[in-house]
């Protein structure tokens, strides 16, 4: 369905078979994307991995992506940083649960039942905190956050640069889809310059601890990102800009894996239903429609996708499955949850 942005004319796809044709039939032709102006600013004008043309710039950086960084045996070696972070996240979420001046707060706030056995959670802010710190130590191999959720200097500098890039996204005027009227909605320059700097500062003084630390230790690659990274510049004939592009697309994208077993989830339908929840009747949570029907998650179902597909798809896709398998399945294993 052609639908027009003032003078920009796009196409909403709307069913399962013309997505096939686009990213499966007609994928090459269709596989760059269009940049509006914050995007040009972000990407240096379309050099990194999410807004780069395909070509041989995106090829190689695709390649040190799927390769390189996230790769099965990769992903492997990133498994006990994943561990670590979700077993600290179940134990905080039980202190919480039976911690005495919570259960208090609740008796004064006339928010405690004592009809039921247990007390409400709200899990968003477990599952927020776990994700910043998985991504940020299987990225950067820094833990910003202390034990007690205190985060250090560079944590709360990277977390406001996280803060101020999605404000200077969300600044879209009429101008990026009626071109005419941009003399009416000039770009604040500054304001993207400048955002750019904190983020190359920050992230160049963590990849010189980085490369200080591998020379201390004989040159020996930890399988964090940046580390992978750096020990790789030469052989892929890597840059500052693109080291820093592909380490902050990672912040963007990634995912979670462990504290659930393996075993259990193989087993357990309905949670991999309730993983993978979507399509028909979308306003009703209805798992129990995937028991039956194996849907893949991975691009080749194009009733879903939520790693899109083709030439462009998502190079996370397997660590984004692993971080949502887990993180949530996490969360309800140890305890007795109720629905009420």
């Amino acid at each position: 369905m052609p639908v027009w942005f003032g003078s920009t004319l796009s196409v909403v796809i709307s069913s399962s078979e013309l997505a096939k044709q686009v990213l499966k039939e007609n994928d090459q032709q269709l596989s760059n994307r269009r940049r509006s102006r914050a995007a040009l600013k972000f990407s240096r004008n379309g050099k990194d991995l999410i807004w780069a043309d395909y070509g041989p710039n995106y090829v190689k950086v695709r390649k040190v992506s799927t390769l390189e960084l996230l790769s099965s045996k990769k992903l492997k070696a990133l498994r006990p940083i994943r561990e670590d972070e979700v077993t600290a996240m179940v134990e905080s979420i039980f202190r919480d649960c039976t911690n005495p001046d919570q259960l208090i707060n609740q008796m004064l706030t006339n928010t405690y039942d004592l009809k039921k056995k247990g007390q409400n959670m709200k899990l968003r802010d477990y599952l927020s905190t776990v994700s910043f710190n998985n991504i940020t130590r299987l990225v950067l191999g820094t833990r910003f956050m202390s034990p007690e959720g205190v985060l250090n200097e560079q944590g709360l500098e990277f977390k406001d640069i996280l803060g101020n890039g999605v404000k200077l996204w969300a600044l879209v005027t009429l101008a990026e889809y009626i071109p005419w009227l941009r003399w009416m909605f000039p770009l604040e320059e500054e304001k993207y310059v400048k955002h750019n700097e904190r983020r190359d500062k920050l992230t160049k003084t963590i990849m010189a601890e980085h490369t200080l630390a591998r020379q201390k230790a004989g040159g020996a690659a930890k399988p964090h990102f940046v580390d992978v990274l750096l020990s790789l510049q030469e052989e892929y004939d890597l840059n500052d800009d693109t080291i820093i592009g592909l380490l902050w697309v990672g912040h963007c994208d990634s995912s979670r894996s462990m504290a659930v077993d393996a075993t259990r989830q193989k087993k357990d339908a309905n949670f991999k239903a309730f993983i993978t929840e979507k399509i028909e009747n979308q306003d009703a949570i209805m798992q129990e429609r995937f028991v039956e029907e194996d849907i893949d998650m991975k691009g080749h179902d194009y009733r879903l996708l939520p790693f899109s597909s083709g030439r462009r798809i998502c190079p996370g896709t397997q660590l984004g499955i692993k971080f949502s398998n887990v993180d949530v399945g996490s969360s309800f294993a140890p305890f007795l949850v109720g629905t009420d």
